[in-house]
């Protein structure tokens, strides 16, 4: 996406990629309609990747997008829905939960569905599955080796800015400590 479609002199994303048939002009939109733009959906999506995996080349080629709008958005914002999500979502606080522990447990897919049902829109979520040999996800994200289940139990990792607090191994824990920091 990046390679085909970014705008690397304005920033943004282009309708269509450069290896397509040249035309006249190569639009790039930032205004929302039914669904939101392509821009608005890739600032998102960059900037979440970013936070994802700690490369800050990915947060930086979606905020270059959020600031190439950011006056749209000051006088048309009604129609910019998804490029203010993606604003919001880069001004912060952002979080990263971690629940480290086996996907076929049963009590990490308790603690998985306390983390689904908070609203937490600058929050991202990763599963640490402690039951795969794979190393891909410590590869895409090295923190991630050091948060471990606690004693066999899955265990909940909230982080800010990716300064993490104590793990969590209960339930209802978890759950007290969600609603407190979304709010």
């Amino acid at each position: 996406m990046i390679d085909l479609f970014e705008d690397f002199q304005l920033g943004g994303f282009f309708f269509y990629g450069k290896d397509a048939e040249e035309l006249i002009v190569r639009p790039k939109s930032g205004f929302d309609g039914a669904v939101p733009s392509g821009n608005s959906a890739a600032a998102l999506a960059l900037m979440r990747l970013g936070t994802l995996t700690g490369k800050n080349e990915y947060f930086e080629h979606g905020w270059k997008t959020v600031r190439l709008f950011s006056n749209a958005m000051q006088t048309q914002a009604m129609a910019m829905t998804g490029m203010l999500m993606a604003a919001d979502f880069a001004f912060g606080p952002r979080r990263e939960v971690v629940i480290a522990g086996s996907e076929r447990n049963q009590n990490t897919h308790q603690i998985m569905d306390i983390v689904h049902k908070v609203f937490m829109p600058r929050t991202v979520v990763l599963l640490r599955d402690e039951g795969s040999r794979d190393t891909a996800l410590e590869k895409i994200n090295p923190s991630v080796r050091f948060q471990k289940p606690i004693q066999g139990k899955p265990a909940v990792y909230l982080c800010e800015n990716f300064t993490c607090g104590e793990p969590l191994t209960n339930p209802s824990d978890v759950h007290l400590a969600l609603e407190t920091a979304s709010n």
